[in-house]
């Protein structure tokens, strides 16, 4: 049993630096990196603007919020990868050629999600160098909610990476895979942007046909914060906002167990759906 364990530890983590190694290499990481750093770079702009017009208790962590726009950015980015992870090996050919080997599923699933772990950490690496450094430009403190927001990211982006590995072990196309995952994240998306628009209606006397839209809009509202990885990232970033202790070790909690629960489920459809096209 022990043996057993190391030898799927071993290949899970060739798989791993394997795809570390090609992710890396990739076109698209300098390009969702650029972007995100850019876009950060225009909201530490604007908060630089805003402490010369009302003072630096406008602003108390100026940049914990650029620093979660750049995790957003790219744990979508990972997300819509790691989406197509298994249905490219797939579509490729060499997901056989894989399970010719001491390769099995629960080895190949978390040899995937481990690559994208890493990269993901690599990334945080950079962006961490690029907010020191912002740092050291425009004089904001780096606080201890940033590194505390550091270490919770890691957390968060491991659901995110989840999710997309689930996606595509549910499928065996790769146009299926990314429909797939756009169709669920606007889906979200409008959920949530629908809730938050009726909060904002006077709801005192509704109508029959407005109560019972306010009431399925709420049910789907807390399905999406269970469902979507992005409803944790929204809650991490709450929990390091309100410097609540609670909070945050909750927010690693959950993201740990979202994570678990969507490998256990990818390893279970993968299983089913085979190696093969």
């Amino acid at each position: 049993m022990k043996a057993h364990l190391h030898q799927r530890w071993h290949v899970a983590k060739l798989i791993s630096l394997r795809g570390l190694r090609s992710g890396l290499r990739g076109a698209v990481l300098p390009f969702a990196l650029t972007f995100a750093f850019l876009f950060a770079a225009v909201l530490i702009a604007g908060n630089v603007g805003q402490l010369g017009q009302e003072g630096l208790l406008a602003i108390p962590r100026p940049l914990t919020y650029p620093f979660f726009s750049v995790v957003y950015i790219l744990s979508f980015y990972l997300a819509l990868a790691g989406a197509l992870a298994i249905v490219r090996d797939r579509d490729r050919g060499t997901m056989e050629t894989l399970f010719y080997g001491p390769v099995d599923e629960v080895s190949y699933i978390f040899g995937r999600f481990f690559e994208h772990l890493l990269l993901f950490i690599a990334m945080l690496v950079l962006t961490i160098i690029f907010f020191l450094l912002a740092s050291l430009i425009t004089r904001f403190a780096i606080t201890v909610q940033f590194w505390q927001a550091c270490l919770l990211s890691v957390f968060l982006a491991a659901g995110v990476i989840a999710f997309g590995i689930f996606i595509s072990s549910i499928t065996k196309r790769t146009i299926n895979a990314v429909v797939l995952f756009l169709v669920l994240m606007l889906l979200f998306m409008g959920i949530q942007i629908t809730q938050q628009s009726l909060a904002n209606i006077d709801l005192s006397n509704p109508s029959a046909g407005l109560a019972l839209a306010v009431k399925v809009i709420t049910f789907l509202g807390k399905v999406v914060s269970w469902v979507s990885p992005f409803s944790y990232l929204s809650g991490g970033l709450r929990a390091v906002d309100l410097a609540s202790t609670g909070q945050y070790v909750l927010s690693l909690v959950k993201a740990t167990v979202y994570a678990l629960v969507l490998q256990g489920a990818s390893i279970y459809f993968f299983q089913r759906r085979g190696v093969r096209k």
